[in-house]
């Protein structure tokens, strides 16, 4: 299995995403490249934030800080990338 994955082959992109509600942190610092036709697990304790970030991927949830990208789209405030993203076969 390759250590590194080149970032034009990478379909998801996530650097240094935060997501907080109120004081409680639920992402701190998440940081995840996913190949196009990977598959991959996310497991882990209850209220480990499993299901914020795959939120967050989905954009259901807005992270507050850092960066998502999902095949060469920059998820944002622009619901119209969201869309986008959606519609991408």
């Amino acid at each position: 299995m390759p250590t590194s994955i080149d970032m034009a082959s990478s379909d998801i992109n996530i650097s240094g995403v935060h997501k907080w509600y109120g004081h409680y942190h639920a992402l701190d610092d998440i940081n995840l490249t996913i190949a196009r036709r990977e598959k991959v697990v996310i497991c882990g304790p209850s209220g480990s934030g499993k299901s914020t970030l795959i939120r967050c991927i989905n954009r259901l949830e807005a992270h507050q800080q850092g960066s998502i990208v999902v095949g060469g789209i920059e998820l944002d405030e622009d619901e119209r990338k969201a869309d986008a993203v959606r519609d991408d076969p």
